[in-house]
C-alpha cells in the first residue's frame, strides 16, 4: 500500500511537471496577410519606317522597288527601326531574308546587300548575298537599340559586278520578305 502511494504520488508529479511545463512552453503568434498584389510582363516591340516619321508593325512596302538592275548596279535607300518595348529594355536588331519569289537560285548568289548605321557608316554588316541573308539572321550593327530611341540605316544594294549579262537578264524576284527581330540584351 505504502509503494502504491510512492508510485501515484510519483505519477502525479510527473503529471504536474508535463502540464506547468507545456503551459509555459507555449508561445503567442499571430498572422497577417498581404492580398491583391499584380505582376505584368513586359514586352518588346519594334517598328520599322520608311521615312522617320511614321512607324509601323508591318510594312508591306516601304518604297523599295528596284528595277532595270545589271551587273555592277547599286543603289540604297534609309529606313528607321524604333524600340518602343513596353518594358524599358535594349533590343539586340537582327535581320533575316524569310521569303522571294522568282528566280531565287540564279540571283540569290549575285544580288548583295549590307546594312550600315546612318550616323556611321563604319558599323556595317558588311557585303552578304540575299542568299546569305535567307541562312541566317545577321545582326544589324550598333547593337543594341536602346529603349524609346529609333535608329537610322542604310540599305545598300549591289548587284555583282562579276556577274555576266547572260546570268541575271530577264530574271526577277518578287515578294521578297525580310523580318527585323528585337531580342532582349541581357540585363
Amino acid at each position: 500500500m505504502f509503494l502504491k502511494k510512492i508510485i501515484f504520488s510519483f505519477l502525479a508529479i510527473a503529471l504536474t511537471i508535463g502540464v506547468v511545463s507545456g503551459t509555459a512552453y507555449a508561445l503567442f503568434f499571430d498572422t497577417a496577410t498581404v492580398a491583391g498584389i499584380s505582376v505584368t510582363a513586359g514586352s518588346a516591340d519594334i517598328k520599322i519606317s520608311g521615312d522617320g516619321e511614321t512607324y509601323v508593325d508591318n510594312a508591306p512596302n516601304i518604297g523599295v522597288n528596284i528595277t532595270d538592275i545589271f551587273p555592277g548596279y547599286q543603289m540604297n535607300d534609309n529606313f528607321f527601326i524604333q524600340n518602343v518595348s513596353a518594358s524599358i529594355i535594349g533590343l539586340d536588331i537582327t535581320g533575316q531574308l524569310t521569303s522571294a519569289g522568282g528566280d531565287w537560285a540564279a540571283l540569290s548568289p549575285k544580288l548583295w546587300l549590307k546594312i550600315d548605321d546612318a550616323t556611321d557608316p563604319t558599323f556595317t554588316t558588311g557585303w552578304l548575298t540575299l542568299a546569305q541573308w535567307n541562312n541566317a539572321a545577321i545582326n544589324l550593327p550598333s547593337n543594341p537599340l536602346a529603349h524609346n530611341t529609333s535608329r537610322e540605316y542604310i540599305a545598300n544594294f549591289q548587284v555583282d559586278p562579276a556577274a555576266t549579262s547572260a546570268e541575271i537578264a530577264g530574271k526577277s524576284l518578287t515578294n521578297i520578305t525580310f523580318v527585323l527581330t528585337g531580342t532582349q540584351v541581357a540585363p
